[in-house]
């Protein structure tokens, strides 16, 4: 997965090699290392693939992770510089007023000035698509859904202007074993 560093600087990149997320930035001409990568250990053997984005200086990674194939999937994220050689992993606690239980999926998109659109799935027999703005701190605003009560949804994938207009797009089922692509307006505002 990668995503643009602000300014044409280069390329934010991110891995799962076994049960190990990596991720780091390139740039330049001939392209080369930004730094070292940056590796956060697993909480088991296996786990979802990373997303990345850059946001100002900052460059954060997202993932599902769990210790043991028993447990549910819960986020973790990390955040680091270009050049840093340590990204600190903190669980995502998703904000009250969702189906709960697990959460997966995610997706990450810039909203500049350090700030990130986080997208994923939540709940556990029937999901739900929701978000929440990441700031400064790496802290969620209060969450929303994007997809209505009486679907089975998931897999939500945004797209945000520099205006904070986007969309986002996700699966949704409200037939068993059959899903459609259905797509939602979002407005991302920085309050002030």
């Amino acid at each position: 997965m990668g995503d643009a560093l602000p300014d044409g600087k280069g390329f934010a990149i991110a891995f799962r090699q076994g049960s190990v997320v990596y991720a780091g930035a390139f740039g330049g001409t001939p392209p080369a290392p930004l730094g070292p990568l940056v590796h956060v250990d697993g909480l088991g053997t296996t786990g979802g693939a990373p997303v990345v984005a850059a946001s100002g200086e900052r460059i954060m990674i997202a993932w599902s992770d769990r210790a043991t194939a028993s447990e549910p999937w819960h986020l973790r994220t990390a955040t680091f510089r270009a050049g840093d050689d340590a990204a600190q992993p903190h669980a995502f606690a998703a904000p009250p007023g969702g189906l709960g239980e697990q959460t997966m999926s995610p997706d990450l998109t810039s909203l500049g000035s350090g700030r990130f659109l986080l997208l994923w799935t939540e709940g556990l027999a029937t999901h739900q698509v929701r978000g929440a703005v990441l700031g400064e701190e790496g802290a969620p605003s209060s969450a929303f859904a994007v997809s209505p009560d009486g679907s089975d949804a998931g897999q939500g994938q945004a797209a945000v202007l520099d205006d904070g207009r986007g969309v986002v797009a996700y699966l949704s089922s409200t037939t068993p074993g059959f899903y459609e692509a259905v797509t939602a307006p979002i407005k991302c505002v920085e309050k002030k």
